[in-house]
C-alpha cells in the first residue's frame, strides 16, 4: 500500500492505493490543511501519522483510511515526526527543537529532548534500531545521540563544516552516518568516534578518507581538488596537492586501509 499527496507541501485531500492491484482504497479530505513534509507510518503499518497546518496538530488516519480517527493537539507547529520502532512514541520537530509525545497519552507524555536548535524545522530524527536513543544534528553542525532512558546525550560528535541534512543508523546498531551536501561521516558509537569519511568532490567523484588519513578515490581527475592544509613553523597556513605532501613529508598513502570496519 501506498499514499499520495499533491505535490505541494500542504494539502486537504489524501490518497491511498493497493500498490498490488492498483487501486485506490481510500481518501481523506480534511478542512485543514495536511503538511505533506511531516508524515510517518507505523512500524506496523496501520497508522499514518500527519501533521496539520496550522492548526498545530498531529493527525491519526487508520483503515478504512478516509477520515482522522484521532488528532494530538501540539502547542507548536510541527515540521517533522519519525515513530519509535515499537510505536509507542512520535519524535516531533517543532520549531526547530525535538519532543517526545505518547499518542495516546500526548498531555502526560510529551517532553522536550534537551535543548538543541535543528538546522532546519522538517529535520528528521532518526531512532536507533532497538528505539532506546534518538540521533539528529543541530544548527552548529553537531551530531547528538540522545538516550531516552538517561534522558541525556550519549554522544556528541562534531566534523561538518557544512549543515547537515541527514543522519541514520545503520543495522549494525553501532554505525550512525551523518551527512551535508559535502560529506558523508560514519561515526564508531562503540568506540566514541569517527570510522571515516566520504567526500563528494563537487560531482566530480569521490574521496573515502579514514581517521588516520589514509585515502582512496574515484577514478579520474578528482584528487587534483583534495589538498593537505599545513601549517608550518611560520604560522602560515599552506596548501599541499597530495604529491607535494608526501614529498615534503615523506608520508605514504595506504589505500587498503580505508574501509567501514571496526576491527
Amino acid at each position: 500500500m501506498t499514499f499520495s499527496l499533491d505535490s505541494a507541501a500542504l494539502t486537504k485531500e489524501l490518497w491511498l492505493w493497493d500498490t498490488i492491484k492498483g487501486n485506490e482504497i481510500g481518501k481523506c479530505v480534511q478542512d485543514g490543511w495536511l503538511n505533506a513534509l511531516a508524515r510517518g507510518w507505523s512500524p506496523d503499518g496501520s497508522t499514518l501519522a500527519i501533521a496539520s497546518y496550522p492548526g498545530k496538530e498531529i493527525s491519526l488516519i487508520q483503515a478504512p483510511w478516509n477520515k482522522v480517527v484521532q488528532t494530538i493537539p501540539r502547542p507548536q507547529l510541527v515540521g517533522a515526526l519519525a515513530w519509535s520502532p515499537d510505536g509507542n512514541l512520535l519524535a516531533t520537530v517543532e520549531e526547530g527543537q525535538v519532543y517526545l509525545v505518547d499518542p495516546n497519552d500526548d498531555k502526560a507524555a510529551a517532553a522536550k529532548v534537551g535543548d538543541y536548535k535543528l538546522p532546519f524545522n522538517y529535520f528528521v530524527p532518526v531512532w536507533s534500531p532497538h528505539g532506546k536513543e534518538l540521533a539528529f544534528a543541530t544548527a552548529d553542525k553537531k551530531v547528538v545521540v540522545w538516550n531516552l532512558k538517561e534522558k541525556r546525550a550519549t554522544f556528541t560528535f562534531v566534523g561538518h563544516t557544512k549543515p547537515i541534512n541527514a543522519v541514520a543508523f545503520l543495522a549494525d546498531g553501532r554505525t550512525l552516518v551523518s551527512g551535508s551536501s559535502g560529506s558523508l561521516r560514519f561515526w564508531d558509537l562503540k568506540e566514541a568516534q569517527l570510522r571515516g569519511s566520504l567526500l563528494n568532490l563537487s560531482g566530480s567523484g569521490w574521496l573515502a578518507v579514514s581517521p588516520d588519513g589514509n585515502y582512496r578515490s574515484s577514478e579520474g581527475p578528482d584528487t587534483k581538488r583534495f589538498v593537505f592544509m599545513v601549517r608550518e613553523e611560520s604560522g602560515r597556513m599552506r596548501d599541499l596537492s597530495p604529491g607535494e605532501f608526501a614529498n615534503l613529508y615523506g608520508w605514504k598513502n595506504h589505500p587498503e586501509k580505508v574501509r567501514l570496519s571496526g576491527d
